[in-house]
């Protein structure tokens, strides 16, 4: 692996990691640690209070929507849901575009037309856009 950080050029190195010190843990306390940090990687000083206090984490991904009940840093419930997840909704919204307006749009296309607010229609009557 090689690392370039500012002025001093690419440096290789070989990182050696011990099995001892890999830790897994499950998705949910990995949004947990995730909102208790800033975008520096610095804890966030209310989250010296997570680890004593009952928390809700809502994970919103691209496919799955979870929820967590987290009681004293235990993770006492989870759920998933598959129809929630960004995924689903971009699905749906592009079904509706469809059946509104006769335009198929792909899922990985629907961000990009979502931040552009708008979408480009053929009438194919007239062959104009």
């Amino acid at each position: 692996m090689s690392l370039d950080i500012g002025h001093s050029g690419v440096k290789g190195f070989c990182p050696n990691l011990e099995s001892d010190n890999i830790r897994v843990m499950a998705q949910p306390l990995g949004s947990f640690f995730s909102a208790s940090v800033d975008i520096a990687g610095r804890d966030l000083a209310i989250a010296k209070d997570y680890p004593k206090a009952n928390l809700m984490v809502l994970d919103p991904g691209f496919g799955t929507f979870d929820v967590y009940n987290i009681r004293q840093g235990m993770v006492m419930s989870a759920e998933t849901f598959d129809e929630l997840g960004m995924k689903e909704i971009f699905r749906r919204t592009a079904n509706d575009i469809l059946e509104a307006h006769g335009q198929e749009i792909s899922i990985p296309a629907m961000q990009n037309l979502l931040e552009k607010g708008k979408i480009s229609v053929m009438d194919r009557k007239i062959m104009k856009r």
